[in-house]
């Protein structure tokens, strides 16, 4: 009995560090067949996507990795692309503006840098939780934007999970750059979809509760 359990937790295993692995070579593939510009967006919400599905299938099902992350990334290549750059272009407003507190910190009002880091942690909840969301919730993108401040501020210790999750992943890859190269975007999405799935079933109860009353 417990060499077969220890057999099904080998083979588990492997079939994650398989899945990490192949969700690694596809978005680097999807990246570079988007000319890095047009295929950075759409396919992380690719690799988030096949994150999703393997997690909801509990290692209990087979799921067609290389159609899958095609699929996803085709169907999301507008909206990853449009809603990506934007998103791009405001944190670049942000950094700017960053530098311009910096620079002249002792001549303004000090309200004015806690307002923009206020401001900037709430885009960063933005960064989280708009992939995610679009994912796992059919919504017009107004509304994926408001839940993206409903749900990341609601669910905070998910956003700040997420944040740690990713952090110490970045750390890593840094330290050791070979994990780049293998785990590090399948390891991230992977990650970051475990922590979503958890909040969203609790949204859903939340919601389901609610509807009922």
């Amino acid at each position: 009995m417990r060499n077969g359990r220890a057999i099904s937790a080998i083979d588990l295993i492997s079939r994650w560090i398989l899945n990490l692995t192949m969700i690694n070579f596809m978005w680097f593939l999807f990246l570079f067949s988007g000319l890095f510009i047009f295929g950075f967006f759409p396919a992380t919400v690719a690799a988030l996507g096949v994150s999703r599905k393997l997690i909801l299938a509990n290692g209990q099902k087979d799921i067609r990795l290389w159609k899958t992350f095609k699929d996803m990334y085709k169907r999301a290549f507008v909206f990853a692309n449009l809603t990506g750059w934007v998103v791009l272009a405001i944190g670049m407003v942000l950094y700017i503006n960053f530098r311009l507190i910096e620079s002249a910190q002792n001549e303004m009002h000090f309200f004015t840098p806690f307002a923009f880091y206020f401001v900037a942690f709430v885009y960063l909840i933005m960064v989280i939780w708009l992939f995610p969301l679009y994912i796992h919730y059919e919504a017009t993108l107004k509304q994926h934007i408001k839940n993206t401040l409903i749900f990341g501020i609601g669910k905070i210790h998910y956003t700040m999970t997420i944040i740690i999750f990713v952090s110490a992943i970045v750390y890593l890859s840094l330290e050791f750059p070979s994990l780049i190269v293998f785990f590090s975007i399948g390891l991230t999405s992977t990650l970051v979809m475990w922590v979503m799935l958890r909040a969203f079933s609790k949204i859903d109860k939340l919601l389901v509760t609610s509807h009922n009353n």
